[in-house]
């Protein structure tokens, strides 16, 4: 059994051409990039949740999950990928805020549903507007450890 140095240390890359060239059938050398987080994104993610315990919780927590793992972030797609988590907590605290604000207006001026209901209206839109979040951030986690794009709906605006 004589194993030189070389057959012992080899890349993933290596393995993931062989694989490639067994599946074809020839030895075409083709280079897919595969994507990968880092963990502190699954933590940048899931702080999110944050939203559960007080609203609008999840734009700060987030943030100082990302000074913090600033670091730890070295690939150019991990810090775009918590640059998305951040753009969207900021496009949901922008929506909700509106929303939220808008809506005991135009349910006293149209709609007098707030009338007949015990709890407001604008507490049941929240109560949709952060479950709403909590899907998003699931299907995030997903993405995730499939490593898959993230977010691909929401405009980077970071």
């Amino acid at each position: 059994m004589n194993i030189g140095p070389q057959e012992l240390v080899t890349s993933r890359d290596h393995h993931a051409g062989e694989n490639v060239d067994n599946q074809q059938g020839g030895s075409v050398d083709i280079d897919i990039p595969e994507i990968s987080y880092s963990r502190c994104l699954k933590f940048i993610n899931i702080s999110t949740f944050a939203v559960l315990c007080f609203p609008f919780l999840n734009l700060v927590l987030p943030s100082i999950l990302y000074f913090v793992f600033k670091r730890s972030l070295v690939a150019k797609q991990d810090r775009q990928a918590a640059l998305k988590i951040l753009s969207l907590q900021i496009l949901w605290s922008f929506t909700t805020l509106i929303v939220l604000v808008f809506l005991p207006v135009i349910d006293q001026q149209i709609t007098k549903i707030g009338d007949v209901m015990e709890i407001p209206l604008f507490i049941w839109a929240y109560f949709v507007l952060a479950f709403l979040l909590l899907i998003i951030t699931l299907n995030t986690a997903h993405r995730i450890n499939r490593k898959k794009d993230l977010l691909p709906f929401v405009p980077n605006i970071l």
